[in-house]
């Protein structure tokens, strides 16, 4: 029953099964004053306002968590599948109780990752800088660690757009069951062929790709497992996305109109502890690479068995080693040369005896494998101690926009096009001015620098997952000054 009332200058909103539950709330008690609601006290009088506050009770978490009904669901729809499809009853039975198993089981696992329940908070308030947030989560966090700061963000450089660094424990529990719930797919995947192929030729081609997929996962969890992550176990891990490279022409179907447009890039990097198991991992992994274009090469022409998969593989792209300033490079080089966008943006890769970065462009790794000052503010500029940090630098963002919107005006020139925009009312054409254009243009990435940016990390603390989060705006007025962050 939905119900609303008013009552003390008060709207309240109720969804219970019953409308005598409105008549039974304490009125008189505040949530606020809680003993648990003490953050959301402190960000009142800190304060210039607070914006929201929402917190939900471990009873209800709890009950939202709950996957019984679904854990019953399945199996059933599974059973009905095999039968509607001309399964056998025996296949249909055995996959049903199997599924059921294997739900639970998955419950289980899911619990253990992320813990259900616990009082769960969130509080906004207006501060000088914008608008700050703490979040806290009643549980413990397993698999994070937040024992020291995140020092790995010194590798993220000084023009990041956007940075996520965490710092996880226990990472081989966690790939030891997910490698168990892919293994379980993988077995499920290969007893429903039967129901969902039909024809001796392509049951035939099923269960060869099958067999395939599973040599390569068997390939990648070797890599993974017992190369890639005791080599890291215990360190940092970074993912950055740039936007500051600046080209002309970045790549080989792209016209060159003389005007430098920012590159997106992507780069991953994380600590080192064994590096020659990084590189097996490494060679493992271009192996299962080789096999998944072999296997999808064998699927299009329906020849099995496999050919050489390094060499079909390296028909179209070749890894290129070699040394640079003490440390592992890898670049990966495209045989058809209008597709290979050349050296500076090629996907790179360099390994040290402690460090391992990967770029998809020369630049982006190389910018990884230093270390810079951080301009970071807020939180994730605090130095606290954290087991994730999130950065977002939004005026990067807005001043990459402007230089691809400078390309489209110059490519437009180069093309001897007018600048118009159709009145779709009057069904006429609208002439607009280079500068015209450009003035509106400019007033709206003025606006958009008015947000700055979000700053956030995450730590637990006696049990208790804390999140501290700053939304970061400034006055139109303010929103281009060149002053720190």
């Amino acid at each position: 029953t939905l119900t609303l009332a008013i009552t003390d200058n008060l709207l309240l909103a109720s969804l219970t099964p019953h409308r005598e539950t409105l008549d039974e709330l304490p009125l008189a008690a505040h949530l606020i004053d809680l003993p648990n609601m003490e953050p959301v006290r402190q960000m009142r009088d800190d304060s210039q306002g607070l914006v929201l506050v929402a917190w939900t009770s471990d009873r209800m978490n709890r009950s939202a968590a709950d996957m019984s009904s679904m854990l019953q669901t399945l199996p059933a729809v599974m059973g009905v599948m095999i039968r509607e499809e001309g399964g056998e009853e025996e296949l249909a039975e055995r996959l049903t109780n199997e599924l059921k198993n294997d739900l639970q089981t998955l419950w289980t696992d899911l619990q253990e990752f992320s813990p259900p329940g616990g009082d769960r908070l969130l509080c906004l308030g207006i501060t000088d800088e914008g608008i700050a947030g703490t979040s806290i989560i009643h549980t413990a966090a397993p698999f994070r660690d937040s024992s020291a700061a995140i020092s790995i963000v010194q590798h993220a450089g000084p023009s990041a757009a956007l940075v996520l660094a965490t710092r996880g424990r226990n990472q081989q529990r966690a790939f030891e069951r997910i490698s168990h719930w892919v293994n379980r797919g993988l077995y499920y995947g290969r007893e429903l062929i039967p129901v969902m192929v039909t024809g001796e030729s392509d049951i035939y081609l099923a269960g060869q790709g099958m067999d395939a997929l599973e040599e390569i996962w068997g390939i990648l969890h070797s890599a993974t497992g017992d190369d890639l992550l005791p080599a890291c176990a215990g360190g940092q891990s970074l993912l950055v996305v740039g936007i500051n490279e600046k080209r002309n022409s970045w790549s080989p179907g792209m016209p060159d109109v003389n005007v430098p447009v920012a590159v997106p890039t992507l780069g991953f990097a994380t600590e080192v502890k064994d590096r020659a198991a990084v590189v097996r991992a490494g060679n493992k992994y271009w192996s299962a690479a080789g096999k998944l274009v072999a296997t999808a090469a064998a699927l299009e022409t329906e020849e099995f068995p496999l050919k050489d998969e390094p060499s079909l593989l390296e028909q179209f792209v070749l890894p290129v080693v070699d040394q640079q300033d003490g440390a592992t490079r890898v670049q990966f080089r495209f045989q058809e040369i209008d597709m290979d966008p050349g050296d500076a943006f090629r996907l790179t890769i360099l390994l040290s005896d402690d460090f391992l970065a990967v770029g998809s462009t020369a630049e982006q790794a190389r910018t990884l494998f230093s270390t810079s000052s951080s301009t970071m503010f807020g939180p994730a500029g605090s130095g606290h101690w954290a087991s994730s940090l999130f950065w977002l630098d939004f005026p990067v963002l807005v001043d990459g926009g402007r230089q691809w919107m400078e390309y489209a005006i110059a490519l437009n020139r180069e093309n001897g096009q007018a600048f118009e925009i159709r009145n779709h009312a009057e069904s006429d054409m609208l002439d607009f001015s280079e500068t015209e254009l450009r003035e509106s243009a400019d007033a709206a990435f003025e606006f958009l620098r008015c947000f700055r940016g979000i700053s956030a990390i995450e730590y637990e603390e006696n049990g208790t997952q804390i999140g501290r989060m700053l939304f970061h705006f400034r006055d139109l007025d303010d929103s281009t000054a060149d002053d720190d962050l």
